[in-house]
Formats: structure tokens, sequence, C-alpha cells
């Protein structure tokens, strides 16, 4: 004997939405939004894409508003989907649409972010960390995609870029101009550098002394750049030529918080310091390798206006957040500390 299924819809049970669309187009949009590798950034995109119309829709439309480029040949592709059409492309496509790809004018209008992923090349040995290449396809790949996007004014929405490093030293950003033709309408840069857990302690904390610096010659500049994040670099002799590359910086987010006095003075557009310090507790012993007080002193934040300093750690003893929360008072500047697990 089978057992009935009861319907009270009328509908066939298989035809029932289990989710409504707006909470299946949240989880996606919540799911793109968290940080991955280029290879997991690839297989979520084409993953999903098979699964049905209205999935492919909302992957298409999130994966045009937040760029990421993970490969030289999608750094190319990308332009290729932001160029104008001719005529006959544009009969051409009208009469055969393609569910995977947006118009040129959607596209461009739609894109506020990109993320370029460089991965560890694929001749390194397991561990090794790549200090310096001639050539590398996908810098090359964001060397041109930014070029393209500055010279035909792309992706006038644009305000966030970020280059992911994975497996690489400090010099390939200034050694290549990287950043030369970052457009204008960028407010924030991020510069993250992941390393996998093959790379030991010695090797990262030895990246600093292999940092060749930024050349003199020929300097450009991002004079449109407001916010820059650096992630993963213990090397402040990076931090501060990145920094002063960008002339009219306001606020320097960091997850490097030791010898804070190496980058005193900050530049004078800087008000906001931003520390973060995952996993750590705010003791004497973090508040020593700070040496937040000492860049207090040598004058960290320009006179005459109103400055502020954020720190996320995992907690804090109340004695030493007092005592730092004074210490910055008295150099009128406003403390924030944040709680993070």
């Amino acid at each position: 004997m089978t057992s009935a299924v009861v319907d009270y819809s009328g509908r066939r049970p298989d035809s029932w939405p289990y989710l409504p669309t707006e909470i299946i187009q949240q989880t996606i949009a919540w799911a793109w939004s968290l940080p991955m590798t280029g290879d997991e950034r690839i297989e979520m995109l084409t993953s999903l894409s098979l699964v049905d119309k209205n999935i492919l829709a909302t992957i298409n439309r999130l994966s045009m508003q937040d760029v990421h480029i993970a490969t030289a040949d999608y750094a190319y592709r990308y332009l290729d989907i932001l160029r104008s059409r001719t005529s006959a492309e544009r009969a051409a496509e009208a009469a055969h649409p393609s569910l995977t790809t947006l118009a040129p004018a959607l596209a461009d209008g739609l894109c506020r972010s990109i993320t370029f992923h460089i991965p560890r090349p694929a001749d390194a040995h397991t561990g090794e960390i790549r200090l310096y290449r001639a050539r590398n396809p996908m810098g090359a790949a964001l060397s041109a995609t930014l070029d393209r996007i500055d010279a035909i004014k792309y992706v006038p929405g644009l305000t966030r870029l970020a280059v992911e490093y994975t497996d690489w030293g400090y010099n390939d950003v200034f050694d290549h101009d990287r950043l030369l033709n970052v457009p204008q309408s960028v407010r924030v840069l991020e510069l993250r550098f992941r390393y996998g857990t093959e790379a030991g302690a010695r090797v990262l904390e030895g990246l600093g002394g292999r940092y060749f610096g930024r050349p003199r010659c020929g300097a450009w500049a991002l004079p449109a750049v407001r916010e820059l994040v650096i992630e993963g670099v213990a090397c402040l002799d990076f931090v501060v030529d990145t920094m002063q590359v960008c002339e009219q910086l306001e606020r320097l987010e960091l997850s490097e918080v030791r010898r804070m006095d190496k980058l005193a003075p900050l530049s004078p557009s800087v008000n906001t310091l931003v520390l973060r310090a995952q996993g750590a507790l705010l003791d004497e012993d973090l508040l020593k390798k700070m040496e937040l007080t000492l860049a207090l002193r040598k004058g960290l934040f320009s006179e005459g206006g109103r400055s502020r300093i954020e720190i996320e750690t995992s907690g804090a003893q109340s004695d030493v957040l007092q005592h730092l929360t004074e210490v910055c008072r008295s150099h009128n500047i406003d403390l924030v500390h944040r709680e993070v697990s």
C-alpha cells in the first residue's frame, strides 16, 4: 500500500517553491561577498550557473556588480563584455540572446568593485614565495585591464579596487607599476597578501628584508584614493610607500599592528587609523609590540584636527584599554575598541 501525499495548494509537490526567490537571491549575494580564493570563486560561479535560469540571472548580476577576475583569460573576456558592439553584433545578439552574458551597457553600469586574484605561480614549489617575476600573465592582465578601463572610461561606478596576492612578496606592485592606471573613480584600494600554511613564520618574517622599495624615478600617484586597506603585510616600508602614493588618503587600515612608531608621521590627510589584530588580546604585551604610545609622541597624526584610532581584538584587559584611551585623549584622538571573534 502506497502512502498518499496531500497537496492543499492544488500543485504537484515537486513544483513547490521550497524557498522564496528573495531569500535565494539574498543567500547567493551573501555567499558571493565571502572571502574566497580565485579557484573557489570560479567554482562557485560555474556551479551555481548550472542550477536554473533564476539563479543564473542572479549570479550574472552579482558577478558584474562585484567583479572577481581570477584568470588572465577572464580579464580579457570581461573587457570584451564591456566593449561597444557594432550594429551587426547587436543584431546577432538580439536574434540569439545569451543567458550567460549581460548587455554591455548593463554590465558597465552595474560594476562597483573589481577584485584581481594573483595566484601562486604554477612553477612554484610548495611553500615557496615568489619575490619577483619578469613575466606574470595575471599581473599583466591586471595592468592591461586597468589601462583599458581608465582609457575608455568604462565602469564609471567603480569605487573599490582590490588586488589579492597568494604566495607573493611585496615587490610586484611597484616593480611593474601595477596600479599606474587606477581609474579616478576608485576611492577604496585594498592590497591583500595571503600565504599557505606551508610557508613558515620565519619565511614570512623575512619578506620585509626582501622588499626593494618604491622606485623614485617616474613616480606616479593615486590622488583619488581615500581609503587604503593593507592585509598580510609585515613590512611597514611597503605600507609607507603605498600610503605616500595615495596623496589624499583619509583612512588607513592594517592587519599588521607592530611598530606603529615606524609609520609616524602619517600623511597629513589621514585622520583614521584602523588596526585589526585578529585573535589577539589587547594586553600589556600587545601594547608594547604596537608602540602606539611612542607613535603618538612622534606625531602620528597631524595637529589641528580630530583624529581617530580603531582597534579590533578578541578582547581587552580593562586597565590596558583605559590607559590607552587616556593616552589617546591627551593627544586629541578618539579611540574605538571593538571585540571580534
